[in-house]
């Protein structure tokens, strides 16, 4: 008999199942084959468990947290957050594996590896579906289904130029960032090890308010920065950004083609573009990458006719604008603060 406060899932309760994964009183009953696939080591002392009621207690040995260490990568392969099998976690022959994760991330990330389809469809995903099937994917080690859903998270955070001006432009709403989703994306980083997505999510991140910020759920065991310590690196990215901010109008709307010839037309142009954009105190102006993007455009609609700015001064100033936009994203990791563990930048 089943305990009464364990109740299995309607659909991942399969009869001949030999692994009783529990999350928040649900119980999701599976084969021992499909744990032979994903983690051969996990499966072994499933073996041994219902054969004889002996099983490590640690499958894969915890992570040691050093608080000194800021803003170390969390390691990688063996030295993960550890599950727990033991003799008592017997329940109908079956293993009790026990995770301090959302009922809703296991069934997402049964449903994603049984049918494969997280990584092989086109099909648009959200990305707190992804970023829950990753997780579970990472307790079990299943190394192409990361590969593939990390891919995916990139898209989102990415470490280009052209790539973050694309995803931008991109307004499907599968897209769509929550700030949950930036804070995840965070603890996704120094999960799997991939801070090359730490330096747009924290860029993301200072255009969010301290209420915003604090509703979000930053605790985890698998990450080892606390909120206190991110929402200090956020505030000084934030001060770097407004510093930079304030110079996005002066410098890229420096000066007029020195070749042009309407320049008092072209000059009062310029002088009106630095009026519509120079930045007021606000978190939206911080989106230095994004408001010279929007400055490029509105050079373009601007472009001579009757009036505007000669094709020269179009030019010019486009050109400016490029390559003080390139300058920035360059130094976006040191803008965040990241600069030291983010090797993997462009």
């Amino acid at each position: 008999m089943q305990p009464p406060q364990l109740k299995f899932d309607d659909k991942f309760n399969l009869p001949d199942g030999k692994l009783i994964v529990v999350s928040q009183g649900l119980g999701f009953r599976i084969h021992q084959d499909d744990i032979a696939r994903w983690n051969p080591e996990l499966a072994d002392a499933v073996v041994r468990l219902t054969a004889d009621g002996t099983a490590p207690m640690e499958i894969v040995e915890d992570e040691s947290v050093d608080e000194d260490d800021g803003m170390s990568p969390v390691p990688s392969g063996e030295d993960r957050e550890g599950y727990t099998l033991s003799s008592s976690h017997l329940l109908e022959e079956c293993v009790v594996l026990h995770l301090d994760i959302e009922a809703d991330d296991i069934r997402r990330f049964l449903g994603a590896v049984y049918s494969m389809d997280m990584t092989r469809s086109t099909e648009p995903k959200d990305f707190a579906t992804i970023a829950s099937v990753l997780r579970l994917a990472y307790y079990f080690k299943i190394q192409d289904l990361i590969d593939g859903l990390l891919k995916k998270i990139c898209t989102w955070f990415p470490k280009t130029l052209d790539e973050w001006k694309a995803f931008v432009n991109d307004e499907s709403p599968s897209l769509v960032l929550k700030p949950d989703d930036i804070v995840t994306a965070i603890k996704v980083a120094h999960m799997t090890d991939t801070m090359s997505i730490l330096p747009t999510a924290l860029y993301r991140c200072c255009s969010l308010d301290a209420f915003e910020l604090a509703r979000c759920s930053w605790h985890d065991h698998l990450m080892k920065e606390s909120y206190a310590k991110y929402i200090g690196i956020i505030s000084s990215s934030r001060v770097r950004l407004a510093f930079k901010a304030e110079d996005v109008c002066a410098i890229s709307l420096k000066d007029i083609s020195p070749t042009c010839g309407t320049a008092p037309l072209c000059t009062r142009e310029l002088d009106q573009l630095r009026e519509k954009h120079t930045p007021e105190a606000s978190l939206a102006s911080l989106h230095i990458i994004d408001t010279l993007t929007l400055i490029h455009e509105d050079i373009h609609a601007r472009r001579s006719g009757e009036s505007g700015f000669c094709d020269e001064c179009v030019v010019h100033v486009q050109r400016g604008i490029a390559r003080l936009q390139e300058e920035y994203w360059r130094e976006m990791p040191k803008f965040m603060g990241v600069d030291s563990i983010v090797q993997d930048w462009s």
